[in-house]
């Protein structure tokens, strides 16, 4: 027989006749094959989806023959995805899966609720196919409480999104070619589902959970928070929730799935990662972090080699960071980039590319704020990177650049984004071919230069 071809939950951002946001209402996956054994379909929070949803999750893996041909239909209507003819999918690094996103709204569905089917067909080298399909059942979850806009809390640099700067934001993002509907993602944020208080174990209500609110407090850590694709976790609405990774050395705060959500917490002190766009072995692709506050991550540890507080990398895809801070990531060893030299604010390097930063701050990392080494096209409205360079409580940093641009031909965009008084450069073009676009972004106050190894200035 022709190799199995497994389709299960993981990472979209696209969709079969609409335009893309993130995930609805997520419940556990239900799958329904054509034929036992040869093509298996899981659709993320199936069978009961929203009608007005975002995107949900859905993972080719290729096992242990690769077909020719993947197809991906609704309805019996002509495929919206044709791997690999179309971008839909991304083919992971180790070859056997292909995640790609769809669109769940009520456009995507042609405004019809009710019953629908996905179809997934692979064809191989010899002319063989196999097939699998999910039944969907899709309906109105316009009762869903939304999060409320609220003021930021003290002592935080992100300043909240206005209407207004939500507007200029979709004025610019066409001009950008930025496909993120961050706004849609953030009103989808849910207030409502099983809460939690400190003690409990956050692993055990994620697994039983596609929603989880935590109460006020502080959550010390014994593992990793595994925040699987689909799910959100929250904390509640004018509550402090801190997730403390110090306590217990934990190396990483949170690790999230594609499509999954994390809101309203202050993660502290992991080893290496605050938070990371990778779970199972796959790269993220259309999460959203908002209301996060990262910090000092490696700043405990006198063993840390390198530290990154929001690590975007590989091919992570089409992720949001809004209103959110990093600040203070910090390693002590791994000469000849020890003492802060191997420690960035946030990450969208190594193959990341089409990520959004709105009302992003990174400040006081011991290297660069914003790193894009080797990194795909990126996107920035409102956002800061300033002080780096120099860490809270350390006398000897590292580089410490505002935007580093890294390497490759890429056109960074750039949209009311200041680097202001960082140690070395405030945008540093480094081996970068391609200019930026700086629309209204500035810097000024930096150490080395503000605008730096050929960037030119706006």
């Amino acid at each position: 027989m022709v190799a199995s071809v497994l389709l299960i939950a993981a990472a979209l951002v696209a969709c079969g006749g609409g335009s893309a946001s993130d995930a609805g209402s997520a419940k556990d996956s239900t799958t329904t094959a054509d034929e036992v054994g040869a093509v298996s379909l899981a659709v993320a929070g199936g069978p009961d989806l929203p009608l007005n949803g975002t995107t949900t999750q859905v993972t080719v893996a290729l096992t242990p023959e690769v077909p020719t041909k993947v197809e991906l239909s609704r309805d019996g209507f002509a495929p919206f995805a044709t791997w690999p003819q179309d971008a839909f999918f991304t083919r992971a690094t180790d070859g056997k899966t292909l995640t790609g996103a769809w669109c769940i709204t009520s456009s995507c569905w042609s405004d019809t609720p009710g019953a629908h089917v996905l179809k997934v067909v692979a064809t191989y080298a010899d002319g063989k196919t196999e097939s699998s399909s999910v039944a969907l059942n899709v309906a109105d979850s316009a009762s869903m409480p939304a999060a409320p806009v609220t003021a930021p809390p003290a002592g935080v640099e992100w300043t909240g999104m206005s209407a207004a700067m939500w507007a200029e934001i979709n004025a610019q993002r066409s001009t950008f070619g930025d496909q993120n509907d961050c706004k849609s993602r953030v009103d989808a944020i849910p207030t409502a589902g099983t809460t939690i208080k400190p003690g409990d174990n956050i692993n055990a209500a994620l697994a039983s959970s596609s929603v989880v609110i935590m109460s006020g407090g502080t959550y010390v850590l014994t593992g990793i928070v595994n925040l699987p694709a689909g799910k959100k976790l929250v904390g509640a609405p004018g509550q402090t929730v801190t997730l403390d990774a110090h306590t217990n050395g934990i190396d990483r705060g949170v690790s999230m799935g594609a499509g999954s959500t994390l809101a309203n917490v202050i993660v502290d002190g992991a080893k290496t990662f605050g938070v990371l766009a990778y779970l199972d072995g796959i790269y993220t692709n259309g999460s959203l972090i908002y209301q996060v506050s990262v910090r000092k991550t490696g700043w405990y540890s006198t063993a840390s080699d390198g530290s990154i507080g929001i690590y975007i990398s590989g091919g992570a895809a089409n992720n949001c960071v809004v209103s959110s801070e990093v600040s203070d990531s910090w390693n002590d060893l791994g000469a000849p980039n020890d003492h802060g030299g191997n420690s960035d604010g946030i990450d969208l390097s190594n193959g990341a590319h089409h990520n959004t930063l709105i009302d992003f701050h990174s400040l006081r990392n011991g290297d660069d704020g914003i790193d894009m080494w080797d990194g795909g096209v990126a996107f920035a409205y409102f956002s800061a990177a300033n002080d780096n360079g120099k860490t809270t409580g350390k006398t000897v940093t590292g580089d410490g650049n505002g935007m580093k641009l890294g390497i490759g031909s890429v056109a960074h965009k750039f949209y009311k984004t200041t680097a202001n008084n960082n140690k070395s450069h405030g945008f540093n073009l480094n081996a970068n071919t391609m200019q930026p676009i700086l629309v209204q972004s500035t810097a000024t106050g930096n150490g080395d230069s503000d605008y730096g190894n050929g960037v030119n200035p706006p």
